[in-house]
């Protein structure tokens, strides 16, 4: 026999069979509610960051070729995960508490792959597309440099990006997932609770 619960109705229930299903919703729908704020907020970072860069590029004709390369792929990974972002927050979108318990969960499982996809496959591209892009972005500006400074601006850059990807990056995945893995888990527990 299908089920096909509805989770608003479930919420407004007196008595729930289920234990605690009240604050497993309420959690999914913090989590949906945090994740689609930090979204907008991504969003509009990197629109603004877009804007800037693009200004830039306009204000600064004079350019050397491998600087106006840099800003290019520094333009590219910015709008290559705004794309992903705006992904993301499309998913979130479609995801709703009036939905049944099954699309529900499956929206939510949608939004757990596309956050796997975007902290694997989609940060490796944009920041292997912002290193290129800043190591050629800075080349025209060091070269005007004494080599002394120009060694300590580039070992500063270089060595913030790779903290930033083998120490911020991976323990930023590991609590995002952890998070999600919660939620998702409480859902299937609330769904099996109603399967019995």
């Amino acid at each position: 026999m299908e089920t096909n619960y509805n989770f608003q109705d479930i919420w407004k229930q007196k008595e729930v069979t289920a234990p605690d299903s009240k604050s497993i919703i309420k959690k999914a729908n913090s989590y949906k509610k945090n994740q689609m704020l930090f979204s907008i907020f991504l969003s509009i970072q990197l629109l603004a960051t877009i804007g800037v860069i693009s200004w830039i590029w306009i204000s600064l004709s004079h350019l050397y070729f491998f600087t106006k390369a840099g800003l290019m792929m520094i333009l590219l990974a910015l709008i290559f995960f705004s794309f992903l972002n705006l992904q993301k927050i499309n998913i979130l979108n479609k995801i709703n508490p009036s939905l049944s318990n099954q699309d529900y969960l499956k929206k939510m499982k949608s939004l757990q792959q596309k956050q796997i996809y975007m902290q694997t496959t989609g940060l490796n591209i944009y920041f292997i597309l912002l290193f290129l892009g800043m190591c050629f972005y800075m080349l025209e500006f060091v070269q005007r440099m004494t080599p002394f400074w120009g060694i300590i601006f580039f070992s500063t850059v270089l060595g913030w990006m790779f903290f930033v990807w083998f120490y911020i990056k991976p323990v930023r995945r590991k609590k995002q997932e952890q998070k999600m893995k919660e939620v998702i888990q409480s859902l299937e527990s609330l769904e099996r609770g109603f399967e019995e």
